[in-house]
């Protein structure tokens, strides 16, 4: 059985009275408790015909506060979320990664990062226009985190790169979703305007990605610089061959 609340607000009171308002020198103060006692006691009087309001006043508090916490959240994201691909912003890179690192040495846990190079995309700038170019953007944003878990992190690192951090991810199963992401953007084609023919087209770049893993080096200690190194090289290498491919730092 709950407690009476009229029980309980009485009780307050008396502790006020005998145990607050005592200590208190500053008259000033000691109104403020006097009042507070006077409306206790009038609040007392009809407690118990208010006592289901209050309990509604409680569970709409209670709900309030949950979206308040969701809005916070949300905002939250949007002040670390880059605007035109909707991924991470790569300042979110440094502490997320250092922590997966981090929990991947501590468990012996697979750990890999994939970075995603646009090719040629410079030239699509300077051909179509960066209102183009940001289309473009946009698109390789929202087709990576399609194709990711949601707990894996995809940020936009550079200009026309994007890292991607994937927990409890070998090399192997990494590459299946690099190559799945690089297949989806080959396809795409975009509606745009030659600048020098003043006529529409289509037109298409393609990926070039880059795999590196932590799990090899759990018996030792790996630092982000050479995590991101690793898998830069692996970048490279792919655009050297000609780009549109994914490698894997083996």
């Amino acid at each position: 059985m709950g407690s009476d609340p009229k029980t309980e607000l009485a009780e307050l009171i008396k502790r006020l009275q005998e145990e607050i308002i005592p200590l208190i020198d500053n008259t000033v103060i000691g109104e403020h408790f006097n009042n507070m006692v006077f409306l206790l006691k009038k609040q007392n009087q009809g407690m118990l015909q208010d006592k289901e309001r209050i309990e509604l006043l409680n569970k709409e508090l209670t709900t309030t506060l949950e979206q308040l916490n969701k809005q916070d959240k949300e905002f939250q994201e949007m002040i670390i979320t880059d605007r035109l691909t909707g991924l991470f912003d790569r300042y979110q890179l440094t502490p997320l990664l250092e922590d997966e690192i981090g929990r991947c040495q501590r468990y012996g846990h697979s750990l890999s990062l994939m970075m995603i190079h646009i090719d040629n995309f410079k030239s699509f700038n300077e051909s179509f226009g960066y209102k183009a170019g940001d289309m473009m953007l946009s698109y390789a944003g929202a087709l990576i985190k399609k194709n990711i878990r949601k707990f894996d992190r995809a940020f936009r690192y550079s200009a026309k790169e994007c890292i991607v951090i994937l927990p409890e991810t070998d090399l192997t199963l990494a590459y299946i979703v690099g190559e799945r992401i690089r297949t989806a953007f080959q396809k795409k084609t975009f509606s745009v305007k030659d600048k020098t023919a003043n006529s529409g087209k289509k037109a298409g770049r393609t990926f070039s990605i880059g795999i590196s893993s932590a799990f090899n080096f759990t018996t030792n200690t790996i630092g982000i610089e050479e995590l991101i190194a690793e898998t830069t090289h692996a970048v490279m290498e792919a655009r050297d061959q000609g780009g549109n491919m994914c490698v894997r730092n083996d």
